[in-house]
C-alpha cells in the first residue's frame, strides 16, 4: 500500500511539474525531459470491472470507464496514438521527426480475456491502435495467471472474466484486425534474472508458438517485469532476444523513446487505475522518470 501511495503521489507531483514548469521548459531539466520529438509508450494489463466485496487491484487493473477516460483525455490534450510498428519504421529509416509531435503507443502485457472484451471495443471506437504482448503458455487456460497474486488470492469469489487469460480464438480475431498487433512476452512469464540460457529457451518457445499458430514471424517483444535495474531486462537477456530475431525489446523503465534511443532498450510507462489524463500526460512528457529511480534507491 505504501509503494502504491508513493507511485500515486509521484504522478501528482509529475502533473504539477508539467503544468507549472514543463510547458515553459526546453530540453533537459533535473527532474524530467521534454524532447522536441519523442514518443511515450503506455502499458496496461487487466481491464475489468470492479467486483463488489473484493479489494481492487489498482496497479494491474484499470476499469473500462477509467481506461476510456484516460485515452480520450490524452487525445484532448493533443496526443496522437500511433502503432508501435510505425515508430519502429520511423526510427529505422531516420524519419523519426515525421512522427506526430506528441505520439503515444498503447501496449498490453500478458493478455487477459477482459482486454479483448472490454478494452478492444473502446480502442476500435476511438480508432486507437495497440500492441498485445502475449505469454503463450497460458493461452486457452481457465485458471488465473500464476504470477497474478491478486487473482490467485481472490479466485474463489471472482468471476472468471476478472482473471481468465486470452484464448487462441481471441488472438486470431485480433491478428486479423490491422489495428492490433500481437507481440511476444516469453512463453511462461518467468523471472530470468541471471538466467540467459533459460530466457532464450523460453522466448524461443514463445516465438515458435506465435509463428506456428498465428503465422507471426519476427514480432515485437516486451520483457516480463521489465526493470533493467533489477535484472529483468538488459545485458545478456537483451543480446539473446536480438539473436532470436525479435523486432524490438521493450522494458518497463520509465523513459521516452527518441531518435537516439535503442529499440532494444525502449521504456514504457504503467497506466494505473488512479491515473488521470493529467498524470499520464506528465509521464508521457518526461516528468515522471525521477520517481522510479528514487524507488530503486530506496529498494536497495
Amino acid at each position: 500500500m505504501l509503494k502504491d501511495a508513493v507511485k500515486q503521489g509521484a504522478g501528482w507531483i509529475a502533473a504539477g511539474l508539467h503544468a507549472t514548469v514543463g510547458r515553459a521548459s526546453v530540453g533537459r531539466t533535473s527532474l524530467g525531459r521534454r524532447a522536441p520529438r519523442s514518443v511515450g509508450v503506455l502499458i496496461y494489463h487487466r481491464v475489468a470491472e470492479l467486483v463488489a466485496g473484493v479489494p481492487d487491484d489498482r496497479v494491474l487493473n484499470v476499469p473500462p470507464a477509467a481506461f476510456e477516460q484516460q485515452l480520450t483525455g490524452l487525445r484532448a490534450r493533443g496526443c496522437t496514438f500511433v502503432p508501435l510498428r510505425e515508430v519502429l519504421a520511423a526510427h529505422a529509416t531516420g524519419r523519426f521527426d515525421a512522427l506526430p509531435e506528441r505520439a503515444v503507443v498503447v501496449t498490453f502485457d500478458d493478455i487477459y480475456a477482459n482486454v479483448v472484451d472490454n478494452a478492444v471495443p473502446v480502442l476500435r471506437r476511438l480508432e486507437i491502435p495497440a500492441t498485445m504482448f502475449v505469454s503463450t503458455a497460458f493461452v486457452d487456460r481457465t485458471a488465473p495467471f500464476p504470477f497474478d497474486a491478486w487473482a490467485q488470492a481472490h479466485r474463489a469469489v471472482l468471476p472468471p472474466s476478472a482473471y481468465r487469460p486470452v484464448t487462441r480464438a481471441h488472438l486470431e480475431r485480433l491478428h486479423a484486425d490491422p489495428r492490433f498487433e500481437i507481440g511476444a512476452h516469453t512463453h511462461t512469464h518467468a523471472t530470468f534474472i541471471d538466467r540467459p540460457d533459460a530466457f532464450e529457451a523460453d522466448l524461443a518457445e514463445n516465438l515458435a508458438w506465435l509463428d506456428r499458430r498465428l503465422g507471426i514471424a519476427a514480432p515485437t517483444f516486451a520483457f516480463p517485469y521489465g526493470r533493467t535495474a533489477f535484472g529483468f531486462a538488459g545485458s545478456a537477456l537483451t543480446e539473446r532476444a536480438k539473436q532470436l530475431g525479435v523486432a524490438c525489446a521493450l522494458t518497463t523503465d520509465c523513459t521516452l523513446v527518441t531518435a537516439a534511443s535503442d529499440p532494444f532498450d525502449w521504456g514504457r510507462f504503467n497506466a494505473y487505475a488512479w491515473d488521470t489524463p493529467a498524470t499520464l500526460d506528465a509521464k508521457l512528457s518526461g516528468w515522471y522518470g525521477w520517481a522510479p529511480r528514487l524507488m530503486e534507491r530506496l529498494a536497495r
